[in-house]
C-alpha cells in the first residue's frame, strides 16, 4: 500500500499540559543542536499534537505511529502509549472521549545509550475520515523496564491507501 498522508510531529510542536508533562530540552551536541521531550521513568507524562486530514484524502486503509527515541543511560525496554480521536465539525474540540477515541501501544528495547532507536505502533483509526482533526496524546507507561528517561526524537504518522 502506498502511503497517502504523512504528517511529522516534532518536540518543539507538541503542546504541554500544565503538569507531568515530558520536559522539553535542547541538545547541543558536538555536531547537531536539537530539541527533545524527556518522558520520565517514575511519573507519568505526556504531550499532545493535533493535525487535520486533507478533506480531499482518499479511502484510508492502514496507519502507523513511528517513534525516534533514544536514552542517555540505562538499560530495558520502553513502552509508548497513543491516545488519539477525531474530531469532526461541530464537535467538542476539549471533550473526555467519543466512540472515535483509541490507545495504541508498543514497546521497544535501548540497545546502546544515545542510539537513536525507532518502534512503529500500528494505529487503529476506526472513526477517522477525511477533514478530521485528529489530536494525540503520547505518553509513555512507566511500568516499563527501561530504567531512564526516554527521550523523544521525532514521531511521524503515516497513512496508507486502502
Amino acid at each position: 500500500m502506498a502511503v497517502i498522508f504523512s504528517t511529522h510531529l516534532s518536540p518543539g510542536g507538541a503542546a504541554l499540559p500544565s503538569t507531568n508533562f515530558a520536559a522539553p530540552n535542547k541538545v547541543v551536541g558536538t555536531n547537531w543542536t536539537y530539541l527533545v521531550l524527556d518522558y520520565d521513568q517514575t511519573t507519568s507524562e505526556s504531550a499532545f499534537w493535533y493535525f487535520t486530514l486533507p478533506p480531499n484524502l482518499g479511502a484510508m486503509g492502514t496507519a502507523t505511529l513511528r517513534v525516534s527515541w533514544t536514552a542517555t543511560s540505562g538499560t530495558g525496554t520502553v513502552t509508548w502509549s497513543a491516545v488519539h480521536r477525531a474530531v469532526v465539525d461541530d464537535e467538542v474540540w476539549d471533550a473526555t472521549t467519543t466512540p472515535s477515541t483509541q490507545t495504541d501501544s508498543g514497546t521497544d528495547t535501548l540497545l546502546a545509550t544515545d542510539d537513536e532507536m525507532q518502534i512503529s505502533i500500528p494505529l487503529t483509526i476506526t472513526g477517522w475520515t477525511a477533514g478530521d482533526t485528529i489530536q494525540l496524546k503520547l505518553s509513555r507507561d512507566i511500568s516499563d523496564t527501561l530504567n531512564a528517561d526516554a527521550r523523544l526524537l521525532d514521531a511521524t504518522i503515516e497513512i496508507q491507501g486502502a
